[in-house]
Order: C-alpha cells, then structure tokens, then sequence
C-alpha cells in the first residue's frame, strides 16, 4: 500500500542514499522525513552519529520494527580497545527518539571490573568468540570477557567502556545462543538501535499540513504543539508518514473475500451448475 502513495498524500520519504532506502521517518536532509529522526548520508553510505563525536555505519534498516543495524566500531590494531573507546562507547542523546534496541547480545572485553548482572564465567560465549576471531586475539591476554542482554524495564541509551573496566566490545542482534557450539557460523556483528514511532508532524499553520493529505493543524485533547492531525474518518499512520482510511481495512477484507469466492465458483462450477 506504501508504494501507492504519492507525495500530495505522505510526508515527504527521502530519497535513496546510494543504494541504501531511507523510509519514513529517518531524515537525511531538512527537507524530507522527519527532523527528530536525523541520520547522515555520506559517499552513498548511511550513518549513525552518536554523542561525543562518534558515528556507525548503518548495515540495513527496517521500518516494519522501527530498527536500525549499525556496524560496531573495529579494534585499534593490535590492541584489545575499541576504537571508540575516546568516547566510552556507544552514547546515544536521550532527547532523541533513538535507543539501544532490546535483545542486543554484548561481548565486552578486556575488562576489570563488570556489573554483577553480567556473565563474566569461563561458560560465557566471549571466550568461544576470541578463539575464533583473530581480530580479537589480543583480547585473550587482556583483562577478562564479559556479555550481558540489552534491554528489561528500562530504556538504554549506551554500551559503555569505561578506564579501569571495559575497553572493547562486540555486539550481536538475536543471537539466539548456538554460535558458540562447534561447527556453528558466527552471525555478522551488529548493535541493533530502535526509534519511537513517530507522532504527527508539528505545524504552525494550515499551509505547513499541505504535504499531508487530509490533516489539518491543531491542538490534540491534552493540548501541548499543534500538529497535522487527520481528519475524521483517518488515522495517522507512523510507518508511511500518512492519514489512512479507517475503513481502508474493512474493505479491503471485503475485495479479499470477494476474490476468494470468484475463484471458488470458477473451480467448483461444473458441480455448482448441474
């Protein structure tokens, strides 16, 4: 159905970065998407830029879970610290909509203390993972390895490293725990990064709702920005950036079932007409 939108009806998407899509509600540019969802476009290459000077490569995005993959940062040759150890790790601004995604698998290495929620034992898979990665082979003689689950009650906004704790770190999204076993691949690393699902676009006036088809500016029933919300008989839709039928559902079951019996009777009508 996003296909079939034209640009009178949605927010404006942005346009492709290479060959990477940019859906609704990233914005690589002050004119399309969403500004509160800001990512960078760099040589056809998408980018996460995060606080205190450090960016991540985007390896896919998908809007269906609100997720972005970003690449984790590579370590300093020879080394066991990561090479965004300047800036602690991974720190996300937590006025934004963005958040460290839940079932993130973190490997944390070279570490001198840890978090009493971490498993730091020899059963750990970190262990398994240095073994098998030569990139990481001087992690082995460094400090110990730790790994914990992203997520639970409260939302993060970092993987920290810290002087005196960890220096480098890994990331896995839904490692489902049999990487580790013999004769298993490793997945490729990744920290999944998750957004909120955006709300209608902030407007001052009628003229800033035109994109939008059938909204209007206003105030919602708790009051706060005026924004472009849909008219009666639409509701905003935060993955198309649109005001979607509330019918639309019920009639398309409609056409679906409609079909289903044109080719019912075409199968059956040498029984049915006797």
């Amino acid at each position: 159905m996003a296909l079939l939108l034209s640009r009178a009806e949605a927010m404006r998407k942005c346009g492709n970065c290479g060959p990477n899509p940019v859906p609704y509600p990233l914005s690589t540019g002050p004119d399309c998407g969403d500004p509160w969802y800001k990512i960078r476009c760099t040589a056809g290459t998408l980018w996460f830029d995060a606080l205190a000077g450090s960016s991540y490569a985007i390896k896919s995005i998908d809007p269906s879970t609100r997720r972005i993959i970003t690449r984790p940062p590579t370590l300093a040759p020879k080394t066991c610290v990561s090479t965004d150890f300047r800036s602690e790790g991974m720190h996300l601004n937590e006025t934004l909509p963005f958040s460290v995604a839940s079932g993130n698998a973190i490997f944390l290495f070279n570490c001198t203390a840890h978090a009493p929620s971490m498993n730091c034992s020899a059963s750990s898979a970190c262990h398994s993972y240095i073994k098998e990665h030569a990139d990481f082979g001087a992690c082995g003689s460094a400090g110990s390895c730790c790994e914990y689950r992203s997520g639970g009650a409260r939302k993060e906004f970092a993987i920290r490293l810290h002087g005196g704790e960890c220096a480098a770190y890994a990331g896995f999204v839904d490692l489902n725990g049999t990487a580790a076993t013999v004769g298993k691949r490793w997945p490729e690393s990744g920290v999944g990064i998750e957004w909120v699902a955006p709300q209608e676009p902030v407007c001052k006036e009628t003229m800033d709702c035109k994109e939008l088809l059938n909204s209007k500016c206003g105030v919602g029933p708790s009051g706060g920005v005026h924004r472009c919300f849909c008219n009666a008989g639409f509701a905003w839709d935060p993955i198309n950036g649109w005001c979607q039928p509330q019918t639309q559902t019920n009639s398309m079951a409609i056409i679906f079932f409609f079909f289903l019996s044109i080719v019912y009777i075409l199968q059956f009508k040498d029984i049915l007409f006797k």
